[in-house]
């Protein structure tokens, strides 16, 4: 489940990087940005934390690495942040929410049109669409991350 889009406290935002360059702004947010797409949290590797950023290895890791691990947790050798993970978690929660209600209002339908009781429906419903699991779905967007911290290849044009 990927998020189309995600929350962004401005107020929060604000009030905990006010002493950030501009510079550092844009590596923040395109660190935010890469955690919410990849609904995962990056691994502590210079070379990829670099990549997302945008900024050259060396001035990634003279100036912004310093700057930047405060806002994260890095443990289990990955860049973790708590408001992101609980973002995630509450995205989780309202797709599995709506994927309820419209598994309901099938079977609601079902039985208004056929006139046959909710159990009924739901198995006729059920052999007809199968429910659909979180597990086995396939995540629309490919980590970097599940390819042994490898980055993306370029494209020949």
């Amino acid at each position: 489940m990927s998020l189309p889009w995600f929350p962004f406290n401005v107020k929060a935002y604000v009030t905990d990087t006010m002493r950030l360059t501009t510079e550092a702004h844009g590596a923040y947010l395109l660190l935010m940005l890469d955690y919410y797409s990849n609904e995962a949290p990056a691994p502590d590797d210079d070379e990829i934390l670099s990549a997302i950023t945008k900024l050259p290895v060396e001035v990634w890791q003279t100036k912004h690495r310093k700057v930047l691990a405060p806002f994260f947790q890095v443990t289990e050798g990955r860049w973790h942040h708590e408001r992101i993970e609980d973002e995630l978690r509450k995205g989780q929660r309202r797709y599995e929410q709506t994927m309820a209600a419209t598994e309901a209002a099938k079977r609601a339908r079902e039985v208004k049109k056929t006139g046959t009781s909710t159990s009924q429906a739901s198995q006729r419903t059920s052999s007809r669409c199968p429910k659909r699991s979180t597990e086995s779905v396939p995540k629309p967007v490919t980590s970097i991350y599940n390819r042994g911290g490898e980055l993306p290849r370029q494209r020949a044009t």
